[in-house]
């Protein structure tokens, strides 16, 4: 009669193996005195001085609420607008060199990680996006039929005449 059992587990595991889970789930853990389903699901673990209710229906609530949300959105917008925008050397028309990204392991520290001298074309202020245009070894300004390469101002260096 056992035997038969395990073969009916064996057969329908998908069955049993959920609620084996869930009995863990629901004993109490020797360590956190406390059952994993409780953790998890309650907020009663959570520790915050402000407990609101999901509806507001109290005048009061809805105040110390409005309160709450307009100081966060305060201090949020403060954050966003006093962010320093680093300053970078580069302007346009200056010539400079791109960084090699896609080098990886220790090729990198044998191969130069700098590729060739571009133009920077425009400079977006806000993003730090850059358009390049490639020079040649003679000094002309090569044109890409796909309009100019793009690389952000971390990208850059400062090409040094020799």
């Amino acid at each position: 009669m056992g035997n038969q059992r395990c073969y009916q587990a064996s057969q329908s595991w998908d069955i049993y193996i959920p609620m084996v889970v869930g009995a863990y789930n629901a004993q109490v853990h020797s360590t956190t005195k406390v059952s994993p389903n409780k953790i998890i699901f309650y907020p009663s673990h959570h520790s915050s001085d402000l407990h609101y209710p999901s509806y507001l229906d109290d005048p009061e609530y809805q105040k110390e609420y409005d309160d709450l949300l307009a100081k966060t959105r305060k201090l949020l917008t403060n954050s966003q607008t006093n962010k320093t925008t680093k300053d970078h050397p580069f302007k346009v028309d200056m010539i400079v060199y791109r960084k090699i990204l896609d080098i990886f392991g220790n090729q990198r520290k044998l191969v130069e990680r700098y590729k060739e001298p571009y133009i920077i074309k425009s400079i977006d202020d806000e993003t730090g996006d850059c358009k390049l245009n490639y020079i040649t070894a003679k000094g002309r300004e090569a044109r890409r039929r796909d309009g100019f390469i793009s690389a952000h101002v971390k990208q850059l260096k400062i090409a040094t005449r020799q």
